[in-house]
């Protein structure tokens, strides 16, 4: 988030607004992004290239076919 600061008189800052929308590989945005020490960049660990899961197939009464065989 980024938010604008007018200062005189009082600080006054702005409204937040987003600066970047992440896609982390654990879901946890805190422990997946850090400030570079010079505060110019975000590192931030993020999937690249990675194929999505295939779907779930769920067999119901599977016993039932064991015993047809």
């Amino acid at each position: 988030m980024i938010v604008t600061v007018h200062s005189g008189p009082s600080l006054d800052p702005g409204a937040p607004t987003p600066i970047f929308q992440l896609h982390t590989p654990n879901d946890s945005f805190m422990s997946d992004y850090d400030v570079d020490k010079d505060g110019q960049r975000f590192l931030v660990g993020t999937l690249v290239g990675e194929e999505p899961s295939p779907p779930l197939t769920v067999v119901m009464n599977w016993t039932a076919i064991l015993e047809t065989k």
